[in-house]
């Protein structure tokens, strides 16, 4: 029996390392159940009028402000795991949905504290704060969620938020 040469073997080492390589990116992929939650911002705008409206006693005054709403579709990360950090993370998703939004925050720095590398709390937290109109806080945790995971396409979203104005 002929003995295989160490190029053979080199080869094969690394082409097993590409293919464990992948199928580890892969998994990593589904390791997150995404949760859809729509936020509101909203901002006072002045109405303008011209003409016979803006006269008194008819239409509205030319300095009046109305409120005007953006929404931006933000998607909350849930960890497949049984981990106990990966539960709190869950928890707080259903009080964040429950629109128990402090306590979501406190799960989410919780389990931040418990495992500081768990991008998925840096994003979810991001949320929160957005819902809390905390626009650095919000920008901070969804940078460095983007950060931990830089091929996330929900966070990259959530950060940059492409769904803003579109309803």
């Amino acid at each position: 029996m002929r003995k295989p040469s160490s190029a053979i073997l080199n080869g094969s080492a690394r082409a097993g390392s590409a293919v464990l390589a992948l199928a580890l990116a892969l998994a990593c992929l589904s390791c997150y159940r995404y949760h859809a939650m729509r936020i509101e911002h909203r901002a006072d705008a002045a109405l303008l009028f011209t003409g016979e409206d803006t006269k008194p006693g008819r239409g509205r005054a030319a300095d009046e402000k109305i409120s005007r709403s953006v929404y931006a579709t933000k998607r909350f990360a849930d960890v497949r795991s049984s981990s106990p950090v990966a539960l709190i993370n869950r928890k707080g998703i259903e009080h964040a949905f429950e629109g128990r939004f402090n306590e979501a925050r406190n799960l989410f720095l919780e389990a931040i504290k418990e495992d500081d590398s768990m991008a998925a709390a840096y994003n979810n937290l991001g949320i929160i704060y957005e819902v809390f109109g905390r626009k650095e806080e919000s920008f901070a945790m969804y940078s460095k969620a983007c950060l931990l995971e830089q091929d996330n396409d929900h966070f990259k979203k959530n950060l940059h938020n492409p769904d803003a104005g579109k309803d």
